[in-house]
């Protein structure tokens, strides 16, 4: 089993950078429940949650920010993400459901 360290993870992602908005990046625990996930359904780039059997969508973003790249931490207490909803693309960080932005 490798190990991966989620922060050179994240910051490789993020230097990937986006070409396709409609592009769908997902993240998923080992177990691979809940899945994150990113979308621009509403029109603007989002993060969501959903089990994997398709149930329980939730919409964890909600702004006018780009919010993409999501990422689990380590344990799954927390979601990573980046977003430019300071005016700057920062690296964020969530709990699971959402709360907590910082």
């Amino acid at each position: 089993m490798v190990k991966v360290n989620w922060m050179i993870l994240l910051l490789f992602l993020l230097a990937c950078g986006k070409s396709n908005r409609d592009k769908v990046e997902i993240s998923s625990l080992p177990d691979s429940e809940p899945i994150a996930f990113i979308s621009n359904r509403d029109g603007n780039t989002e993060i969501y949650t959903i089990e994997s059997d398709g149930s329980s969508l939730l919409n964890l973003t909600n702004n006018e920010a780009t919010d993409y790249a999501a990422q689990w931490s380590p344990g799954g207490q927390s979601i990573l993400f980046y977003s430019n909803r300071e005016g700057n693309n920062e690296i964020y960080a969530m709990h699971a459901d959402g709360s907590n932005v910082r």
